[in-house]
């Protein structure tokens, strides 16, 4: 039986730390590569500031480490912020440095925010900078004009680089999509889980039992209903985790025993409900009575402490038109007149 499980938080959890990891990996791999083209183009200022923000992106790394991805997110974006405003103002404005605003831009998605207006804050920040260094700095920057070749070459590097970043926002797009598709899917099947089986044995819910019995409206099928002898005493001498460990048990013998060929629920507290769908009355008779002698022989063990349990059953063939209410309680009147007759044991007829 499957119920919410903390592997689903920290399978997310994985999937977050890596995207923000691959996310630095990208950005060390492109101030790495600029500090070889400053330091070949000698603008040495640039090659200590790339330095520096190789160091600033090893750090990031260990704040993601530690799970302070608010932080790191922010940092990066302020650091490309930073970074694209110092080199567009010392080469002018025709290298495509901007480019990496919007580029990182691309990247708001995978902003982990509790308000959902902050990434978009971000990108309308970055936005507004790319604006503004398009329309209010001039295209020559503090350092000497480069030559046409150098601009080219330049312009087609961020490009290609800003379109990898692109490109990877919306690879890990589609791959965050398929981690929330699968997340929900397995909140589904939980839900559906807790609908349909008893948390504590595992068997069938009386809801789900209902629904199947529904699906043999028109064969002919056998009831039994088992409830555990003197239950009440259990719980009084033993307590009530005594009373749950037996319910486990029982429980798991009814499976073992009937699997296959019936359909079993908890009805409720102590008592069993069984839908034989393939077998005949003196199958389903025999099948019931092996039970009712597996449960009694079974030595059951609680806290060092050993005792048995029994169980009593009442069982019916539903009749050609009966509903399904009156064949229940045809069956519980079994039950109880088994209960009236000394317990564990099985009732097929209405008079003893």
């Amino acid at each position: 039986m499957k119920i919410f499980r903390t592997s689903q938080i920290h399978t997310e959890e994985t999937y977050a730390r890596k995207t923000y990891f691959q996310i630095i990996l990208l950005a060390l791999a492109a101030h790495l590569s600029f500090i070889v083209i400053f330091a070949f183009l000698s603008f040495w200022e640039l090659c200590i500031y790339n330095i520096i923000s190789v160091c600033f992106y090893i750090a990031m790394s260990q704040i993601v480490k530690h799970g302070f991805y608010r932080v790191a997110v922010s940092l990066v974006h302020l650091e490309v912020c930073i970074f694209v405003s110092v080199t567009y103002l010392l080469l002018g404005s025709n290298t495509g440095i901007e480019l990496y605003l919007i580029a990182i831009s691309s990247l708001v998605y995978f902003c982990p925010f509790d308000h959902k207006w902050i990434p978009y804050l971000f990108s309308c920040g970055e936005l507004l900078l790319f604006l503004l260094l398009k329309v209010y700095f001039s295209s020559s920057g503090i350092y000497p004009p480069l030559s046409q070749s150098v601009l080219t070459g330049l312009n087609v590097y961020n490009i290609c680089a800003s379109f990898i970043i692109i490109l990877f926002a919306a690879f890990a797009s589609n791959v965050s999509a398929s981690v929330t598709k699968k997340k929900l899917e397995d909140q589904n099947e939980s839900l559906s889980s807790l609908a349909n089986y008893d948390q504590l044995t595992g068997l069938l819910s009386r809801h789900c039992f209902l629904d199947k019995l529904g699906d043999y409206k028109h064969q002919t099928i056998i009831l039994a209903m088992g409830d555990i002898d003197d239950f009440k005493i259990i719980n009084d001498t033993y307590g009530h985790h005594c009373g749950d460990y037996v319910l486990k048990t029982v429980a798991s013998i009814m499976k073992n025993c009937c699997i296959g060929f019936s359909y079993i629920c908890r009805w409720g507290g102590e008592e069993f409900l069984f839908l034989f769908h393939s077998l005949s009355f003196d199958e389903a008779c025999l099948k019931v009575s092996e039970l009712c002698e597996g449960v009694d022989r079974f030595t059951f063990i609680y806290e060092g402490k050993p005792f048995h349990v029994t169980i009593t059953f009442g069982v019916c063939e539903r009749t050609d038109g009966e509903d399904f209410s009156n064949l229940i309680k045809r069956v519980d009147k079994r039950l109880y007149l088994g209960k009236a007759n000394g317990k564990n044991r099985v009732v097929i007829q209405d008079e003893l």
